[in-house]
């Protein structure tokens, strides 16, 4: 006889990432703003094409975003489209959705240039893996400006590219800026699903959702209110405060109603031969 835990994890295999609120289709630039994005065909030999990226505000990202956040979300549980490299507008932020352990993780990246500030803040194994994908995908450009020999740490090229080539602002990388995560159950709830709907999706043995909270005393607000400051759900608790101030709306309007004293009725005497 299967547990309610393994019930609930049968219902989140049968979702995918179709269900969630989150998703907004399978252009992977509806996940990029702005909206841009171009094949990069930069040649070493035409370096006018460069100063062509500075006057548009363009910069070439060297890497997938899940590159860059490998060592903290799985590349392979994303589930939302793959933004390739390519040419995008400096400064660009792309959105990434990965399903890890019945959790949505929305990680939020921005195209940063490829500098040596920026990558101290990437630990040594993810810009050794950065540096791997760019020698992979601009080997021409690599073996011409001499960058094959550098060594093995992304911050010697990143210098290398600024004080020898002047290339601070033409390659760049998706650097993670925000993370957020919410339960799959929250964000694949139907439209049109209460609040509490949501919460016992999570938490189907809750006496709240098992209807075992209407045998007891205690108002169903107070039971949300405490429940959500005992879950950490915010929002429930705001619902339980909600129903409580509408009760207590309910309560001053019913007792603040004026009373009209009723007329008391006497019998009407009806005497015959009148």
């Amino acid at each position: 006889m299967p547990t309610e835990e393994q019930l609930k994890n049968t219902r989140l295999r049968n979702l995918t990432f179709k269900d969630s609120r989150d998703y907004r289709g399978n252009d992977f630039l509806d996940y990029v703003d702005p909206s841009f994005y171009r094949v990069d065909d930069t040649k070493v030999e035409s370096f006018f094409k460069w100063d062509a990226l500075r006057a548009n505000r363009e910069m070439i990202a060297i890497n997938e975003p899940e590159l860059t956040t490998a060592l903290e979300y799985a590349p392979s549980k994303r589930v939302s489209p793959q933004i390739p490299v390519g040419i995008y507008k400096a400064g660009a932020e792309a959105t990434v959705f990965y399903w890890i352990d019945g959790k949505q993780i929305q990680v939020r990246y921005k195209l940063v240039s490829l500098s040596a500030g920026n990558i101290e803040t990437l630990s040594e194994q993810i810009g050794k893996s950065i540096l791997e994908r760019f020698l992979q995908q601009y080997s021409e450009i690599a073996r011409k400006t001499s960058i094959f020999g550098l060594g093995d740490k992304l911050a010697d090229v990143a210098d290398y590219l600024q004080k020898q080539m002047n290339l601070p602002d033409i390659f760049g990388f998706w650097l993670k800026v925000q993370a957020i995560e919410e339960p799959i159950a929250t964000v694949t709830a139907k439209r049109g699903d209460s609040a509490l709907q949501a919460y016992c999706a999570l938490n189907p043995d809750d006496p709240i959702c098992t209807g075992a909270a209407a045998k007891t005393s205690i108002p169903l607000s107070l039971l949300l209110t405490g429940a959500g400051l005992v879950t950490g759900q915010v929002w429930l608790s705001g619902l339980g405060l909600l129903l409580r101030f509408a009760g207590d709306s309910k309560t001053e309007t019913d007792e603040s109603k004026p009373t009209t004293p009723q007329r008391e009725l006497i019998p009407a005497v009806i005497r015959r031969g009148e």
